[in-house]
């Protein structure tokens, strides 16, 4: 949010938004690796999956993904729900790509896809297929991302599904049909 303030404020002096962007950064960085170091000392019940997420978010933002990953498994034991545990699997799996090991990335992310055929039944087919839009449309971005492009296509395709099983006509699903949109022209543009 600092960052996106400065570079409005700042935005005729390219000079004061690399400085002050850079003091921020390295303010985060800080941050990050402090409170890695504090919930790796605190008891295991004492930090919620939610509050590692918080802090691998960070590291990442930092661009420090191996100390970032060390901490996932962390936040996917500590999940007390199917949106921690998603989420946690799902940025396991990002960090993966991001570290050259797609292979990895990719089972992880079918583990994030294909966890309510494992566990949490009692979840809503609405918002199992919510979910696994979610993964899907970011699996398929990462795999772009990579250059992959037939794999980006199936993903978008699988995400395309899930969509069709939970929307409505409704306007609150607009922005959902929008990110669909964005993804197809992303993938058009750069696998022609």
């Amino acid at each position: 949010k600092e960052n996106a303030e400065l570079l409005k404020a700042y935005q005729k002096d390219p000079f004061v938004q690399s400085r002050l962007s850079s003091f921020i950064n390295t303010e985060n960085i800080i941050l990050s690796r402090q409170a890695a170091e504090v919930a790796r000392q605190l008891p295991s019940d004492k930090v919620y999956s939610v509050e590692y997420y918080a802090i691998i978010t960070s590291l990442m933002q930092s661009g420090l993904y191996e100390q970032a990953i060390e901490l996932v498994d962390e936040s996917i034991d500590r999940a007390n729900n199917y949106l921690e545990e998603v989420a946690a699997i799902r940025t396991h799996a990002g960090l993966l790509f991001v570290l050259g090991k797609s292979q990895e990335g990719r089972k992880k992310f079918q583990l994030a896809a294909d966890i309510f055929s494992s566990k949490y039944n009692n979840v809503n087919q609405y918002s199992k297929a919510f979910t696994n839009f979610n993964t899907y449309i970011m699996w398929s971005g990462v795999e772009l991302g990579v250059g992959n492009c037939q794999e980006s296509k199936v993903r978008f395709e699988q995400g395309k599904q899930q969509f069709a099983a939970f929307n409505t006509t409704s306007s609150q699903n607009n922005p959902l049909k929008n990110q669909l949109e964005t993804a197809n022209r992303l993938i058009s543009e750069k696998c022609k």
